[in-house]
């Protein structure tokens, strides 16, 4: 296994989770660690476990992380997820490591018993010849270490890229516009280990006079950013001639590669990004710079904008390409997090919402939704494949305006649109 990568995909699954309560997650790892013989499946059972009663157990501002090492001569690897959360009294510490346990905690008792998790975690590492420890106090956080035998791995730091001339006349200095501090330094970190010098800013405003200031040979851009959108950025940086031949790769969640290219980026990446996609990417012998499709190119559509929240890519596909030709400017969220942030960020006419999707579901999204000023009047559109008794209602009641089961009639989908859009028009 490759540790970096192999740690990064055990951190998706808790960072949307930490991010709705503010938790910064932080991830370190030791030079000397890079490839490690374990069963990648229950290793990812055991540190997802972990980073995830570390969300649940942290109050709201806090902070958590992981960190690996491998302590000189030992023969060892350690991941340490640690906690700034409630903590844990040492006569109850070893309590949570047997099944059905759950030790008395003012957190705990509003939260759901987690020792059968512990239990297994115990389990896991002990099938692996490892041990797993509890560094912790009440009111000082948790130290969770789970050391495990390197067995057959490599102990040398990770090499740089080699610097093929043919492969690295185009790249030696990079900006990076990314205002997640993870995320930002996750991208730092890739491009140092494949030999580019790197700028990281947060805020996308004065990106031309960044690229002109720092003269990268390559620009990685998120979309949602504080202030200006990516997409607003983009736009600038292909406009200006002193940074229209830049190549600006795209890294985010939001997942609309098709605009990315026709606003004039090489290539689209949906977070999260490996180090081996990025490093595939930048070793290719030239990447031509990119310039924007021509205006009478791009979609023409003048009409309301639409936010689809759907993961199912046959249903965005079908819904997306009908609504667009009817005159609509359709956007797209895989997931309800995602839509969130889009709204608050194009402020849509109306919102399309699916309600069983990955990271947030539709009702939560919607909750979300209503609970910003900003845009809580935006009409909102319920979608539902399961049909049960009190859909409508639940849907309803969480602040959606209407609601259509699925599959869609396109036809009553358009009629709905007429209705609850200003004006009563549509956008045919």
């Amino acid at each position: 296994m490759n540790v970096q990568e192999f740690c990064e995909s055990c951190l998706v699954f808790v960072r949307t989770q930490a991010m709705q309560k503010n938790i910064g997650v932080a991830f370190e790892r030791d030079g000397r660690v890079s490839m490690l013989s374990a069963d990648p499946k229950y290793l990812k059972q055991i540190l997802v476990n972990l980073l995830t009663n570390a969300v649940k157990f942290t109050p709201e501002g806090g902070r958590l992380g992981l960190t690996v090492e491998a302590p000189e001569g030992a023969g060892v690897v350690r991941f340490t997820v640690w906690d700034t959360g409630i903590g844990i009294a040492p006569e109850d510490a070893q309590k949570l490591f047997h099944a059905f346990t759950q030790i008395d905690s003012g957190l705990s008792r509003a939260q759901e018993g987690t020792g059968l998790g512990l239990a297994l975690v115990a389990k896991l590492v002990e099938l692996h010849g490892g041990n797993v420890a509890l560094e912790s106090e009440p009111g000082r956080g948790c130290r969770f270490v789970v050391t495990l035998p390197q067995i057959a791995g490599s102990t040398t730091a990770l090499e740089p890229a080699p610097q093929d001339e043919a492969d690295r006349r185009n790249y030696r200095r990079a900006l990076v516009i990314e205002d997640d501090p993870t995320s930002g330094a996750i991208l730092v970190n890739y491009l140092s280990e494949l030999g580019l010098d790197s700028v990281l800013r947060a805020q996308g405003e004065e990106s031309v006079e960044a690229a002109l200031r720092e003269r990268p040979d390559i620009i990685l851009l998120d979309i949602i950013l504080p202030g200006e959108s990516g997409w607003t950025v983009l736009g600038k940086l292909k406009k200006h001639p002193g940074t229209r031949g830049i190549p600006v790769v795209v890294i985010s969640v939001v997942d609309e590669p098709q605009k990315s290219h026709a606003l004039g980026a090489v290539a689209h990446f949906t977070k999260p990004v490996t180090r081996a996609r990025l490093a595939a990417f930048l070793q290719r012998a030239v990447v031509e710079p990119s310039l924007p499709v021509q205006a009478d190119v791009l979609p023409s559509s003048t009409g309301p904008s639409i936010l689809l929240a759907e993961d199912n890519k046959a249903n965005v596909q079908t819904i997306g390409d009908y609504l667009e030709d009817k005159g609509y400017t359709m956007h797209y969220a895989t997931n309800g997090l995602v839509a969130v942030k889009l709204a608050h960020e194009i402020r849509p006419a109306l919102i399309l919402m699916d309600i069983q999707m990955p990271v947030m579901d539709g009702l939560a999204a919607i909750r979300e939704i209503r609970a910003d000023a900003a845009i809580k009047d935006t009409p909102i559109v319920a979608l539902t494949a399961l049909v049960m008794p009190g859909d409508r209602e639940r849907c309803l009641a969480a602040g959606a305006t209407d609601y259509m089961s699925k599959p869609v009639s396109l036809k009553e989908l358009t009629g709905l649109l007429t209705r609850l859009l200003p004006g009563g028009k549509s956008g045919a």
